[in-house]
């Protein structure tokens, strides 16, 4: 059942979960209330302009567990309709979004923003977090299912996941999209110990390296979703000029872009913005990394 909640913007989305994940780890109560009105929030944001909340997601690179929680959430809200779930499911898997990384809460604040690669006893730090997440949620008293999805988040299709080695579909559907989403986020998105990718570079690896871990199913779902070139994303044309995209059309590879710096990099004064659908001529090259400020 539908909740009405006042509008909620995304910076407000991402600044109550941090707020959220440090009451948590200061041990305060989960109240799962205050996690519905930012998932409900979300949803509304994703019905008014799923294109702008797209394009604020890939512009925020800061890094922050609570910020990549709501981003994650996006993700697979935006994938659970190309798959049709239905709303209250969608709702359901939306919290358990939302939550999916809360065992980090009980890691060490130096191990998630840590500059270098992770030793082997760090990755295993690391791979508690769906056990401690759900001992927060089963205190909490969370429903069960949403428990469940939460934990299962970090299994995957061929049984490499974790904590259980869960297999096919002895893995809930729910918990796959969010672990593919909590992939792709974390890839597009910089890390303190790494820059990010651009989407087409995420998306190749996805289907290359990560196929065998999660359905074809879920992973047209993204394609779909997150489209090859993705809001936000920098492109070059074949004009040698870089633009980005700012909107999506229905033939994934030909985007509505504005066209921000010229052949030689300079930079527009007046980007134009083109729908590629209507310019046959003009095409996207390739995905390009974020121009250095000049």
């Amino acid at each position: 059942m539908s909740h009405p909640v006042a509008p909620l913007e995304y910076s407000e989305a991402c600044g109550e979960m941090t707020a959220l994940f440090q009451r948590a780890a200061s041990g305060q109560e989960l109240k799962l209330d205050s996690y519905r009105r930012i998932c409900e929030g979300l949803i509304g944001l994703l019905d008014q302009d799923s294109d702008k909340l797209l394009l604020q997601v890939r512009e925020d690179q800061e890094f922050a567990v609570g910020r990549h929680s709501v981003n994650v959430t996006i993700l697979a809200l935006l994938m659970a309709r190309k798959l049709g779930y239905p709303p209250e499911r969608q709702r359901t898997m939306g919290l358990a979004a939302l939550l999916h990384d809360l065992g980090s809460v009980r890691l060490p604040v130096k191990l998630l923003y840590k500059t270098a690669e992770f030793s082997e006893p760090e990755r295993a730090q690391l791979r508690a977090r769906p056990e401690e997440g759900r001992k927060i949620m089963e205190e909490a008293r969370v429903p069960r299912v949403i428990c469940e999805i939460a934990f299962e988040s970090y299994e995957r299709e061929d049984g490499s996941g974790y904590p259980q080695g869960l297999r096919s579909r002895a893995i809930r559907q729910e918990a796959l999209v969010i672990g593919l989403a909590d992939i792709y986020e974390a890839l597009t998105h910089s890390r303190p110990h790494r820059s990010a990718k651009t989407g087409y570079q995420v998306l190749e690896e996805i289907l290359g390296q990560e196929k065998k871990h999660f359905p074809p199913r879920l992973i047209k779902a993204l394609i779909s979703a997150a489209s090859l070139y993705p809001v936000g994303e920098y492109v070059k044309l074949n004009t040698r000029e870089v633009a980005r995209v700012i909107a999506l059309t229905d033939i994934p590879l030909r985007p509505v872009v504005s066209v921000l710096y010229g052949p030689h990099g300079e930079v527009y004064a007046d980007p134009r913005v083109l729908d590629l659908t209507r310019n046959p001529t003009i095409f996207i090259a390739s995905a390009v990394l974020a121009p250095e400020p000049r």
